[in-house]
């Protein structure tokens, strides 16, 4: 499990393998305001996730609450 800041707000991020769909990777990004919380979740086939990384990571680098 990791912890990012990612535009105002700290982001708990954490990956699973085969979680929600098998042979897939999901990422999971979730953050907490004073009236929400909010849950993100992004998956790859994990055979592909080095092709997609770039694109996984430039996604979550544009969450704003």
């Amino acid at each position: 499990m990791k912890r990012h800041i990612l535009g105002s707000a700290e982001w708990v991020e954490a990956l699973h393998t085969g979680s929600e769909i098998p042979n897939y990777d999901t990422y999971y990004l979730g953050t907490t305001t004073s009236h929400l919380g909010i849950l993100v979740t992004m998956s790859v086939e994990k055979d592909h996730e080095v092709t997609f990384i770039q694109q996984l990571n430039d996604m979550m680098r544009t969450l704003n609450v």
